[in-house]
């Protein structure tokens, strides 16, 4: 009989268990969806519709339960509102200097006041490549739908040759004004502030115990360092899979306090010996960042004196969670031209009209290839440096191998080509899952290297 009972015990704890994980994964949906419509609209100023039919309906699995799903945008009160099956409820509001945040019940922090200085003062006129011009064919290719019909999603390129914008191109509802949401592509962003704070000798990428959580002696993780971190090779049990079950999801989706929850993270294997994308890990550093430079306020004016105004980067908005910290694995948003400074910026190692900003050498250390990552990472960025299985790939369908990028979810993408002076920034909502088509910016790539080979071709097209 107590055998007996003990078994039935065993078996309700592990159903309970699972009925969690999947009650999780459910309240994720709406919450994604809430969070998506709030930043398109109330950050990126688009059609909250539209948002909706290019993102939660075309999410995989996510798509499948779209159809159950209704929405409402309150534009007076900021918030997007999200319901599933009439069941689960989720909402979003727009928080000024926080940016979209989730309402889990806690209260909403209070707005801050940020620096004046985010505006979008680039009055470049569009530049557009002559028709049929190898250059306008390029970009003819990357806005045009896929073989079979589906659209590409691209939403704006631009191209910059020897740090000159050379072409751009937009789609109907995106401008260069447009701030477009870089996703993961922030990840890129949280290896330049620390950066920024190497450079300025408050941080040691190779220190072990400098997360105070993981501090004491005894403690397995006191080893890890932000170098792995930012290489994603912290060992620790957050491997991202973006099925609703995974720790990294319910952190974004259904967590106040972000650096908390990345911090409660087990260790299962020593550092350097295992390789898994995560969120959670560059979480950890972003909760780094709050440590040395602050919340909101305090990192946003760090952020564009030291990084972003210098670049020319006037419309950068950077996205944070309920307890202050820099959501810098996953919100952020710039137009497409500032994501090309960006890119530039790591093109020229750091440095910016002749003032360094990041230290020698701190472009290739983010595109020298991880040991234990054969899908070809760097520390924040993709490469297509070394020998890895996936930058091998990658250089058979047309990046250069010296080339490396910054990449988000739905092609959201800037690609730094240094041996041909080479920056690109795609950005677009494409639906091709898990690579969102990969293939077509290698082919842009190639295309352009292709084009503006021809000294020629480098001229600047019409401005309209």
């Amino acid at each position: 009989m107590i055998r007996r009972l003990a078994m039935g015990a065993l078996l309700a704890a592990i159903a309970a268990a699972a009925w969690f994980r999947v009650d999780q994964a459910v309240r994720v949906v709406p919450n994604f969806a809430a969070e998506t419509l709030c930043l398109e609209t109330f950050v990126s100023g688009r059609d909250p519709a539209l948002a909706f039919a290019q993102i939660p309906a075309k999410t995989p699995v996510m798509k499948h339960l779209s159809g159950v799903m209704k929405w409402s945008v309150d534009r007076e009160k900021r918030e997007a509102d999200v319901t599933l099956a009439g069941l689960l409820r989720a909402r979003a509001m727009h928080v000024r200097g926080y940016g979209c945040i989730l309402d889990h019940g806690a209260p909403m922090p209070a707005p801050v006041a940020l620096p004046s200085t985010a505006t979008i003062r680039d009055e470049q006129a569009v530049v557009t490549p002559p028709p049929g011009s190898p250059l306008s064919l390029a970009l003819d290719h990357v806005f045009a739908p896929f073989e079979d019909g589906r659209p590409r999603g691209t939403q704006a390129v631009v191209v910059m040759k020897d740090g000159r914008i050379v072409a751009e191109r937009y789609a109907e509802d995106v401008t260069w004004r447009t701030p477009v949401s870089g996703i993961s592509m922030t990840k890129s962003l949280t290896a330049a502030l620390a950066g920024v704070l190497v450079q300025e000798g408050a941080l040691d990428l190779k220190a072990s115990g400098q997360i105070a959580a993981w501090s004491r002696p005894g403690d397995p993780r006191r080893s890890i360092t932000v170098e792995n971190l930012l290489r994603m090779e912290s060992g620790l049990d957050f491997d991202e899979t973006n099925s609703g079950f995974d720790a990294n999801t319910h952190m974004l989706y259904l967590e106040d306090d972000m650096v908390a929850h990345a911090l409660r993270a087990n260790r299962i294997a020593a550092p350097g010996e295992r390789w898994a994308y995560s969120s959670s890990g560059i979480m950890v550093v972003d909760g780094l960042l709050r440590e040395k430079i602050g919340g909101p306020t305090e990192l946003t004016r760090f952020a564009r004196e030291k990084l972003f105004g210098p670049i020319g980067m006037t419309s950068m908005v950077l996205g944070f969670d309920a307890k202050g910290a820099f959501v810098g694995s996953t919100y952020s948003a710039a137009t497409a031209r500032d994501w090309a400074r960006f890119g530039e910026l790591f093109r020229n190692d750091g440095v910016v009209n002749g003032q360094r900003l990041l230290p020698q050498g701190w472009s290739d250390f983010v595109a020298s290839p991880t040991r234990a990552a054969g899908v070809g990472y760097g520390a924040g960025f993709w490469t297509n440096r070394g020998d890895s299985f996936g930058a091998k790939a990658r250089v058979r369908m047309g990046f250069t191998p010296d080339s490396y990028f910054a990449s988000g979810s739905m092609g959201q993408r800037v690609i730094i080509a240094p041996s041909h002076g080479i920056v690109i920034a795609r950005l677009g909502r494409t639906a091709d899952w898990p690579d969102f088509d990969i293939g077509g910016a290698a082919r842009l790539l190639r295309e352009v290297v292709a084009a503006l080979s021809d000294v020629g071709s480098t001229r600047p097209g019409k401005e309209q």
